[in-house]
Order: C-alpha cells, then structure tokens, then sequence
C-alpha cells in the first residue's frame, strides 16, 4: 500500500462526517477518483454507518434504575457495618479528583509518546517523498548536461501541454509562448508521492527559461538555497539564491509556480507577472531545505 494511501485511508471518517478542510477534501476526493483500492474502502465505511443508523437502539425496562438501586441497598453494611464505614473513612473526596487527573495525564503521555514520535517520522517521510526536488535540478544545471537524476527521480517524461493539464488536478497554466519572444519546446510530467506536477522548457534564441508547475501549498525542495521574501511592481514573490541563474516561486490559490532562468531579475519578473496574470500571492513555508549547496 502507498504512503498516500495509508495516510487517506486514516482521513476518510472525518472525510464523510465533513470534519476535512475544504482544500483537503478535494485533494481526498481528486485522489479517491484515481485510486479504486481506496474508493472501496469509502464504500466500506459507507455500508457500515447505513448498517448502524438501520439498527434499532432497545429501550430499558422501566424498572431497570429502580431494580439496580435496590440491589445496591441491600448489600451495602449487610455483613459487617463497621468494617464498610472504616472503609469509608479512607475515602477523601478531596484526593481524589486530583489523583484521577494525575492518573490519567500519565497515561495519556504513555499513550501518546510512540504515538507521536511514529507521526513525526512518518510525515518527514511523507514530505520528502512528495516534495519536487528542485534543489537537485539546480545543482545538475550547474554541471552542465541535461537532468539525469531529476528526471529518474521524479520518473519525468515528455508529453503535451493537453496531456499534461488533463493528468494534473491543479490549475496548470502552460502558454504556447511568453514575453521575450520565448516558445514552448518542451512539456515533461514529473510524479511525486501525491500528484503530477509539469516542467515546461521555454526557448528563445540562446536563452532558455525552466517554469515549474505544482499544486498549491505544494512540498518543494530547493536544497539549503535561501529564500528571500520580496515584493516589485506590485508582485509577491520568493526568490532563491542560485548561482549564474535567477530563481523565482510564487504560489497562488490554484498553482504554485517556479520560474529557473539566466536572465536579470526585472525580465524574469515579467514572465512571472504575465503567468500568474496579477492574481495575489501567498506564502507557504517550505520546510524541506535538505541537500544543494
């Protein structure tokens, strides 16, 4: 079973009781109409809560409490009065609801520690698997040829802009062309855990400018490069320090871009700003700064 899976499969009760995000519900949603193995089990969890509203709760005997109390009567101070009332003279009624409190945070800390460390490793693992790791693109941009190792990382392969919006669940953008006189001249698919993601080569005389697309809120990998929060011509954007190449992320509420080219800032800007077409920016927290420089 995928990690993903693994993961969804623990998210679909609250999923069906509408205690999921709205935007990770149509991530569960987008993942259920891809994946029958977890579909089954939503029918399953379906089938089961039909079977319990079906099921008639039965109704106590009116004289249920009325016999219980009577029975408890009778056996307190049957046998030996003195003996129960000794007993309970031990009793503090003061003590005991900060002894039950106690007992039961140190149960709970019992409980929770494996729990909590087995959550920690698993969405370290979760993360690294589905963040598009462009940090080791970078890396092989500086050596020189193509990106061998991204590409079997991330098992990318050569398709249409068509092909590539249908596969992808996000609003992916892909223009034909872009300001500068630059034309698309490849679309490749690259695969992480969770989703697709697209990278498009743009090409324009000598230069050549990489634009990554992802879902939003999206893990991403850019090694140990900084990222500098910035703002120009109206625009919020990160920029990452790489060396000989201007790096641009901007992620906004349907797509989360990338834009890697060796040209000056101010041009790279206003591709970016023709991509995302004015629409406001937000930040998300990239957590994976591993490996790179």
């Amino acid at each position: 079973m995928k990690l993903v899976c693994f993961w969804l499969r623990r998210k679909l009760s609250p999923y069906l009781d509408g205690e999921i995000p709205s935007l990770k519900a149509e991530k569960i949603k987008a993942h259920l109409e891809h994946c029958p193995e977890c579909q089954t089990k939503l029918e399953e969890l379906q089938g089961l809560g039909r079977h319990l509203r079906q099921i008639q709760t039965p109704q106590p005997s009116p004289h249920l409490w009325e016999n219980v109390l009577k029975r408890g009567q009778s056996r307190v101070f049957r046998e030996d009065p003195g003996r129960d009332r000794r007993f309970l003279t031990l009793f503090r009624p003061r003590l005991a609801l900060p002894l039950l409190i106690m007992g039961a945070f140190i149960a709970l800390m019992v409980m929770l520690i494996p729990e909590l460390s087995f959550l920690r490793q698993y969405s370290l693992i979760v993360n690294q698997a589905q963040a598009i790791d462009i940090g080791l693109y970078l890396d092989e941009l500086k050596k020189g040829p193509s990106a061998r190792t991204f590409d079997q990382k991330h098992q990318a392969f050569t398709t249409s802009a068509d092909q590539a919006r249908r596969k992808c669940h996000f609003g992916v953008v892909i223009p034909a062309s872009l300001p500068g006189g630059y034309r698309l001249v490849q679309t490749k698919l690259l695969k992480s855990l969770c989703c697709f993601a697209t990278q498009n080569d743009y090409r324009s005389g000598e230069n050549i400018i990489y634009v990554f697309e992802l879902p939003p809120q999206h893990p991403i990998d850019f090694g140990r490069r900084e990222l500098i929060r910035k703002m120009m011509n109206g625009l919020w954007y990160n920029q990452i320090k790489a060396e000989n190449l201007q790096v641009m992320n901007w992620e906004g509420s349907d797509v989360n871009l990338t834009l890697v080219g060796n040209l000056l800032e101010e041009e790279l800007l206003k591709i970016l700003k023709y991509l995302t077409q004015g629409k406001p920016g937000q930040f998300h927290s990239y957590s994976q700064q591993k490996g790179g420089e």
